[in-house]
C-alpha cells in the first residue's frame, strides 16, 4: 500500500511531456525514461524507480525502490539502512534489509560438586550418568535466488490463469523462471510460490499450443520439488522443445496446483494464462533451436573462436619406464580443460528484427483511436504489424505497445467492418500475449479473412502506464468518428498470383474448392459461396 501511494505521489509530481516537444534534451523535473534523451542541465541525471524517472541533480542517496543499477551517473549509494538488491521486477533497486532476530542461548547455572562419601554405601548402585545428547541445529533455509542458478524471470502465474487485475479472483500466486541447457538441449523451468502459498506435488506441466494441447514431458528425472519447513513451495524440470513438430512459442502455458500454507488443500490452479484468453509467448533461446526450421530464416552460425595454443613447456620429458615384461607402461594423460562457451546475448525486438521475420508495420495506434495531434488526449500508444498466410487465407496481427506502456490481458481484438461490428474470432491458439520483464507489452493472433473482403478494419487493445495497474485506456488504429476513420487494407493485393485453396464470398465453389472461413458451398442452385 505504501509503495502504491508513493508511486501515485511521484506521478502527480512529474510533469507531462508535451507531444509537440521535439528538443534534443530533457529539462529538469520531466520524465526521462521513455525517449532516452540526455538531461539538459549540467550535472543532472535520470533518477527514480521503474518507469518513473525524471531528470534531477544527483540526490545525496537513493531512496527506497530507486533504480541502483551499476553504472548510473555518479553511482549514488542507497540511503542508510538499505541495500542495492535484485527486486521482483528483475531490476536492481534500493530496499530495506531486515535481519532475523537471533535468540541467544540462556547460560545454565553450574552445579557444585558433591563431596565423596568416606564409607561405602550398600544401596543399589547408581548407573553411570548419561551424557546429554547435543541438539542438532537446524540449518537455516537460504532463500532461492534465480540469478544464482542462471534462471531468468518469464511471467507471473495467477489464480486460474486470470491476468486481469480488476477481476475479483485475481491473485499472483507464483512466478515462472526459465533458462537454457544448451548442451541438452533442453529448456529448464522453475516455478516458485509467492509467500504464504504452497504448491501441490501433482499437476505441474508446460504446454506449447502451436505444437499440441498435450503437455510436453519433462526429461529424466522429471519434476523436482523444493521444500521449506516440510511444505512444497516450488518445482523445476527440463523439457525438450518439439521444434520438429511445429512448436514456435507463440502460445505457451506453465501450470501448477496451489493452496495456502497449512490448509492442505491444493485444488486451486496457477497458470501463466489459458488458451483462448491470455496465453503468453516465449522466445526460445537460440541455442535450443535446430540449425534450420522450415518456415524460418536459417540462423547465421557464430564465427568459431580460435583456441589459443599453450606455449611449449621447455622442461625435459622423462623417458617412459618399461614394465617387468619389457612393455612400456602408458603415462597417465591429464583430463582436458573444458573451454567455456559464451552464449549469445538475446536479440531485442526491434523494427528491423520484426521485418526480418516477415512482419510489416502498417498502422500506428493512438489513444482512443484519435490521430489528431492538436487534441489534449493525443498519444501514440502502439503499432500494429501484420503478415499474410495466403494459402490458408489468414491475416496475422502483432501489436506492440510504445516504451513505458503496458497493455491489458483483455479487450485485444481485430475487426473488419465488412463482416459487422463483432470482433473476428482468432484461430487456435487464440490471441496470445508477449511479456517483457513482467510487463505485458504486446499481443498477436491470426484470423480468417477471405480475399475480397472490404478491408475497413480496426485493431484494438486496452493500455496504461506500465506498472500503474490502471489499464483502462484504449489504443486503436482508428474509429469511424475519428480523424481519418477506419484504417484500410487491401487483402487481394498481397496474395495476387497465388493459386487459391478456398473460395471467397461470392466466388464459385465445388468439391475441390471449398468456401473460406468455414462457410458451406450450396448443394443446389448456383455453386457460389455465401457471404455469411
Amino acid at each position: 500500500m505504501y509503495r502504491s501511494l508513493l508511486i501515485s505521489l511521484f506521478l502527480t509530481l512529474v510533469p507531462r511531456v508535451s507531444a509537440e516537444c521535439d528538443g534534443t534534451c530533457t529539462p529538469d523535473g520531466e520524465a526521462c525514461q521513455v525517449d532516452g534523451m540526455p538531461c539538459c542541465e549540467t550535472g543532472s541525471s535520470c533518477y527514480g524507480f521503474n518507469f518513473y524517472k525524471k531528470c534531477q541533480p544527483p540526490p545525496p542517496c537513493l531512496r527506497e525502490w530507486f533504480d541502483c543499477t551499476s553504472g548510473m551517473a555518479g553511482n549514488v549509494p542507497c540511503c542508510d539502512g538499505m541495500e542495492c538488491v535484485l527486486g521482483d521486477g528483475e531490476q536492481y533497486e534500493c530496499q530495506h534489509i531486515y535481519e532475523p532476530i537471533l535468540v541467544e542461548d540462556v547460560p545454565t547455572t553450574p552445579v557444585a560438586p558433591v563431596a565423596p562419601v568416606s564409607a561405602p554405601v550398600e544401596s543399589t548402585p547408581v548407573a553411570s550418568p548419561v551424557e546429554p545428547v547435543a541438539e542438532e541445529e537446524t540449518a537455516p533455509i537460504t532463500p532461492w535466488s534465480p540469478a544464482d542458478e542462471g534462471y531468468l524471470f518469464f511471467a507471473n502465474m495467477t489464480n486460474a490463469g486470470s491476468q486481469d487485475p480488476s477481476a475479483s479472483n485475481y491473485q499472483v500466486v507464483a512466478k515462472a523462471y526459465i533458462k537454457a541447457d544448451c548442451a541438452g538441449p533442453h529448456l529448464c523451468i522453475y516455478v516458485m510460490a509467492e509467500p504464504g502459498v504452497a504448491i501441490s506435488s501433482n499437476e505441474g506441466w508446460f504446454k506449447d499450443y502451436t505444437y499440441s494441447t498435450s503437455t510436453i514431458p519433462f526429461v529424466a528425472p522429471g519434476l523436482t520439488f523444493r521444500e521449506e519447513n516440510g511444505v512444497i513451495v516450488g518445482w523445476f524440470g527440463c523439457v525438450t522443445v518439439p521444434f520438429d513438430l511445429g512448436a514456435t512459442g507463440m502460445g505457451v502455458e506453465i501450470h501448477a496446483n496451489w493452496g495456502l500454507k497449512g490448509s492442505n488443500s491444493f485444488g486451486n490452479t496457477a497458470s501463466t494464462g489459458k488458451t483462448g484468453t491470455a496465453l503468453v509467448t516465449m522466445e526460445y533461446p537460440v541455442c535450443l533451436k535446430p540449425a534450420f526450421v522450415e518456415g524460418e530464416t536459417a540462423p547465421v552460425a557464430p564465427t568459431p573462436q580460435a583456441t589459443p595454443i599453450a606455449a611449449p613447456i621447455e622442461s625435459p620429458v622423462a623417458a617412459p619406464t618399461p614394465t617387468s615384461s619389457g612393455a612400456i607402461a602408458p603415462s597417465p594423460v591429464a583430463a582436458p580443460t573444458p573451454v567455456a562457451t559464451e552464449e549469445a546475448a538475446p536479440v531485442p525486438v526491434t523494427a528491423a528484427t520484426l521485418t526480418e521475420e516477415g512482419w510489416t508495420s502498417l498502422f500506428s495506434m493512438y489513444n482512443a483511436g484519435n490521430p489528431d495531434t492538436t487534441t489534449s488526449g493525443y498519444q501514440l500508444a502502439g503499432k500494429a504489424w501484420y503478415k499474410y498466410d495466403c494459402a490458408a487465407r489468414l491475416i496475422c496481427w502483432l501489436v506492440m505497445a510504445e516504451p513505458g506502456l503496458e497493455i491489458s490481458g483483455t479487450e485485444a481484438w481485430f475487426k473488419d467492418y465488412g463482416h459487422g461490428n463483432s470482433a473476428v474470432e482468432a484461430v487456435a491458439p487464440g490471441v496470445t500475449f508477449k511479456m517483457t520483464n513482467n510487463v505485458r507489452t504486446g499481443w498477436t493472433g491470426c484470423f480468417y479473412e477471405p480475399l475480397g473482403a472490404t478491408g475497413s478494419i480496426e485493431v484494438h487493445a486496452n493500455y496504461g502506464v506500465a506498472g500503474s495497474g490502471k489499464l483502462g485506456n484504449t489504443m486503436s488504429t482508428g474509429k469511424s468518428n475519428t480523424l481519418g476513420g477506419y484504417a484500410k487494407i487491401d487483402y487481394d493485393h498481397h496474395c495476387v498470383g497465388l493459386a487459391p485453396t478456398c473460395a471467397a464470398a461470392g466466388a464459385k465453389c465445388n468439391g475441390s474448392m471449398p468456401c473460406c472461413n468455414g462457410r458451406t458451398c450450396p448443394t443446389s442452385g448456383p455453386k457460389v459461396c455465401p457471404s455469411k
